[in-house]
């Protein structure tokens, strides 16, 4: 029982030994940690601090080297919770700032950007630098070209045609303001109203162009100037021979002039000789009514106007039947209807060959001595002893009948004759 006390009170000596060498060495290592948690907590502060910066949120105020101590433990897990909570938003506002560049760069064409390029830590310097330079120049060029839009519009003011669309100046700001496209419609309007009148040029140019035989003008690219040259040479073409026609003209109203003159004198031979015909003849009739020797005449002719005539005085033109249904009538003149003069102790048997297409008058109870007007007819088929005639009036007021008289008429008559002369 001795030797185990005494093993055991070597064993807790030597337990207790162990337990102040362990002791020891804990206790530096919790100054050590200690230590690095004091380091951490500053850097923590630090970080809150600069990721605080201007965002507005305060949270900085909150996450101080006290209040990360070990002393304040307890509340470890909320401020850390507000620093997450911090960085979170810091990335979120980093990742939307990206989004916004690459926008912008869209926005303004600018190709070769991603979101990427500006939330990598290694390549948004480089990015921000390209894009800050691809704007500038993109800058410069619509400067340039606000200023070139400035000189348009002075142009366009100085334009009699289209001066009163433009009033006023204009100005760089009133391009960039927010009321630009109200600047902007004036210069719309005169350039509208331009190119209406450049293309009512054009037309009536392209118009002119073909009445002078100078063919079709293309007045595109190039061929423009070429175009209006050949229009030129075309309008000095119709000049020259306009001028010559009037040269030619006066030459030839002299040339009438001296015809009318001739004229006038030939008239007035002619109408002595006229009066010395006549007074002859009177004295042949004279002489003729003395010794009682009747009046000679020569028989008449074929195709004659007196032929075409005498189908009325002789009746020869009957309505023989009528076709409502084709539209159509039968009258009896055809290729072999002839027509008797009696000339002398002679019978004069004459063709007044009535031509297809001409036109013949329907009259109904003419020997009665009131006639009246029916119809005119136009003879679409010639046979010979009748002909298919079609109404000129199909509205039916005065339908054609069986019996009615057809004839030509004087003036029917007269260009029936013309014709075959």
């Amino acid at each position: 029982m001795k030797i185990f006390n005494v093993v055991l009170a070597v064993l807790i000596f030597l337990l207790a030994v162990a337990s102040a060498v362990f002791s020891f060495f804990l206790f530096e290592k919790r100054a050590q940690l200690v230590d690095s948690y004091s380091t951490l907590t500053k850097q923590y502060a630090k970080s809150a601090k600069d990721l605080d910066g201007k965002t507005g949120k305060n949270v900085a105020k909150n996450i101080t080297t006290d209040q990360l101590s070990h002393s304040n433990v307890e509340n470890l897990d909320a401020k850390m919770k507000e620093f997450d909570l911090l960085v979170a938003d810091v990335i979120k506002e980093r990742d939307a700032m990206a989004e916004a560049l690459v926008t912008i760069a869209e926005k303004l064409e600018l190709q070769g950007f991603t979101v990427e390029d500006f939330q990598n830590i290694t390549t948004y310097e480089a990015k921000l630098a390209e894009l800050n330079n691809r704007v500038a120049t993109y800058k410069s060029s619509h400067d340039q070209l606000l200023q070139k839009v400035q000189n348009t519009y002075s142009k366009l003011a100085s334009m009699p045609a289209v001066r009163h669309k433009v009033p006023g100046r204009i100005s760089a700001a009133d391009l960039r303001g927010a009321n630009m496209s109200n600047k902007y419609a004036p210069i719309d309007n005169a350039i509208a109203e331009l190119d209406n009148r450049n293309k009512g040029f054009e037309n009536v140019a392209r118009s002119l162009s073909r009445k002078v035989g100078s063919g079709n003008l293309a007045l595109t690219g190039t061929s423009y100037a070429q175009d209006f040259r050949k229009l030129e040479n075309g309008v000095t073409s119709i000049i020259n021979a306009r001028n010559k026609a009037q040269s030619d003209l006066r030459a030839e109203i002299n040339k009438v002039n001296q015809l009318n003159r001739e004229v006038a004198s030939l008239k007035r031979t002619i109408a002595q000789h006229t009066k010395t015909i006549a007074a002859h003849k009177q004295e042949i009739k004279d002489l003729r009514q003395t010794m009682m020797v009747p009046e000679q005449r020569a028989p008449k002719k074929d195709k004659s106007r007196e032929a075409l005539d005498m189908i009325r005085t002789q009746g020869k033109g009957k309505v023989l039947s009528v076709d409502d249904k084709y539209g159509i009538v039968i009258i009896s003149l055809g290729k072999k209807t002839r027509v008797v003069e009696q000339f002398g102790k002679q019978t004069n048997v004459l063709d007044p060959q009535i031509p297809e297409g001409s036109e013949l008058i329907v009259v109904r109870n003419m020997p009665s001595g009131k006639a009246e007007h029916i119809n005119s007819l136009k003879i679409v088929k010639l046979d010979d002893h009748c002909s298919v005639a079609e109404p000129l009036n199909k509205d039916g007021s005065k339908p054609v009948m069986a019996g009615d008289v057809v004839y030509f008429t004087d003036s029917e008559i007269e260009a029936i004759i013309k014709n075959r002369k």
